[in-house]
């Protein structure tokens, strides 16, 4: 049944609607799928829309069994994250659509603060970067202690797992885009700028996030599918630090690996040129001392994954572009 607000109520209890996209999940139900149902029966006006993307692992099956009653469950196999993400909102009658990934876990009071946060910063958008799990690896906490932000404000992006947005500004700016497989949050929040919307993220959106890599194997294949969506944040002419810092990796291994083949092996020390100004830039936006070792480590990891991927990203981003010019999916 849709949310609708009542005439008496204030714009702090506006209703929301929760999507939680959902693939092969079920590891996670008992943490994260729990965690949001326990905190949207703590606040009123809260539903929660669960939208299946064809799992074989039971995952549908155990959410009808486990919570039927307490959530909408949508079956959409065969849809790229941001289509399943549209329909859930589209299904959802919430003025707020919040979207929480299958693998997050909340606090029992977060939907409490994404309405406080949303009324007391004016922003369109509010969400943060995510928590580590209650027992991180070394490969965790390092990239964490290199992305989590030091400062809440405004924001060029906020991941699409633990991001709320107002009904208003999605519709205006057409919802995420169907066609990228992933990118599609950052992707969003470039158009929800690009229109004059702010992005705001705070410390107090808080989501553990259970699903993190944690090899430097799952950290490569990650970041090679993070990377089939880059193109999504290439717009105007303009190329985003990422892109360019990836061309220039790709450049730099070019060049390390022709050197080596002429046996000139000290040419390899520039595959970590890259990786040692990312680092270095982490550590002075974020004004804490870097983790070098690990920060090298993973940073040659995610350009190298991006290099990897730009072929396929490529043929993605074209598709992107021809699908760009036609009106929006959603509403």
């Amino acid at each position: 049944m849709p949310l609708l607000p009542s005439p008496e109520m204030s714009p702090d209890l506006r209703p929301i609607s929760v999507v939680v996209p959902c693939r092969n999940a079920s590891g996670w139900l008992d943490q994260a799928l729990a965690s949001v149902v326990d905190a949207a029966q703590r606040e009123p006006a809260v539903e929660v829309v669960v939208v299946d993307n064809g799992s074989t692992d039971g995952t549908a099956e155990e959410v009808e069994r486990r919570w039927g009653s307490q959530v909408t469950l949508l079956r959409a196999p065969r849809r790229t994250v941001g289509a399943l993400r549209n329909l859930g909102a589209a299904h959802g009658g919430g003025t707020i659509l919040s979207f929480v990934d299958a693998d997050c876990a909340i606090a029992p009071g977060y939907f409490g603060i994404v309405r406080e946060l949303l009324a007391e910063t004016g922003a369109a958008a509010v969400g943060c970067y995510y928590e580590l799990p209650p027992v991180p690896t070394a490969l965790e906490r390092a990239w964490d202690r290199l992305h989590a932000p030091a400062a809440d404000g405004p924001a060029t992006m906020i991941n699409a797992g633990n991001l709320a947005v107002t009904r208003p500004a999605f519709e205006a700016v057409g919802g995420f885009d169907e066609v990228l497989p992933t990118g599609e949050d950052a992707e969003l929040c470039a158009r929800l700028r690009g229109q004059g919307f702010q992005v705001w993220q705070d410390r107090r959106m808080r989501a553990r996030h259970l699903g993190n890599p944690t090899s430097l194997g799952r950290f490569f294949a990650k970041e090679y599918w993070h990377a089939l969506g880059m193109f999504g944040t290439v717009r105007g002419g303009s190329l985003d630090r990422p892109f360019l810092m990836t061309l220039l990796h790709a450049a730099l291994l070019l060049t390390a690996i022709l050197q080596l083949l002429r046996g000139q092996p000290g040419w390899l020390a520039l595959v970590l040129v890259a990786p040692a100004l990312a680092v270095a830039y982490r550590g002075m936006t974020l004004q804490r001392r870097p983790p070098v070792g690990w920060g090298l480590v993973l940073y040659f990891a995610y350009f190298t994954a991006r290099v990897a991927a730009l072929p396929q990203a490529l043929a993605i981003g074209w598709r992107w572009r021809q699908a760009a010019s036609r009106p929006p999916r959603f509403p």
